[in-house]
């Protein structure tokens, strides 16, 4: 029995219980061919389709086949994709970025580097509006705006972004560019603090138990 044909009739088997041949079940490179499963590679991952573009850097979303999602790939411009200390602050941003690790910080993926593409790094893909342009809204008095961004709203994207702010913190991070360009707001409720490009650890972390008191904060708000 074949392992495609295996799998097609009993989805919920397991290969190995599902084949007959068991050195079948141990040839990964058979199994990544019908799970489709393969490397990310910014060069074959369909049409980028352009998401920003910044002094160094430039966003993409593109396709990651194995996982069947679209992700956000950031690379440097071709200007700066072999300059020793512009390749330091990318690289360093992906780290930071992956290390603090909280859901109101974009999860970082994978980061590579290629001759063709030079530095790169894939992400969450994320969708919404910056609390800049909310703000800006606001003052014009957009209705829409207006009605889905109250006071009480506008404090809970704020105490969001206080809560990545600490715990960054917690980690030994400085964000340094902090502003409402920088803070993205979903269509569900998420809340984003983006651009760490200029972070930099020059700080003690927190003890773990500190609790920020954000969280006080956000109690007295229900």
């Amino acid at each position: 029995m074949s392992i495609s044909h295996a799998v097609e009739n009993d989805p919920e088997k397991t290969i190995a219980d599902s084949s007959e041949n068991s050195a079948e079940t141990r040839n990964s490179d058979e199994l990544k061919d019908f799970f489709r499963i393969t490397p990310f590679d910014p060069s074959n991952c369909g049409e980028k389709n352009l998401l920003g573009l910044g002094g160094m850097g430039i966003v993409y979303e593109v396709d990651d086949p194995s996982l069947q999602r679209k992700v956000a790939l950031k690379m440097l411009r071709q200007p700066f994709r072999n300059n020793p200390e512009q390749l330091k602050k990318f690289v360093n941003e992906a780290r930071i970025t992956a290390q603090i690790g909280h859901p109101n910080i974009i999860a970082v993926h994978q980061l590579g580097i290629d001759d063709q593409n030079g530095a790169y790094f894939s992400m969450h893909r994320i969708q919404g509006e910056t609390l800049q342009r909310i703000i800006r809204k606001l003052r014009v008095g957009d209705p829409v705006t207006r009605r889905n961004y109250t006071t009480r709203r506008l404090l809970e994207i704020f105490i969001s972004g206080c809560n990545a702010v600490s715990a960054a913190h917690q980690k030994g991070f400085l964000h340094c560019d902090l502003k409402p360009s920088n803070i993205m707001v979903g269509s569900f409720g998420e809340v984003w603090v983006l651009d760490w490009g200029l972070a930099r650890k020059n700080i003690e972390p927190e003890t773990s138990s500190q609790t920020p008191e954000t969280d006080s904060e956000s109690r007295k708000l229900e």
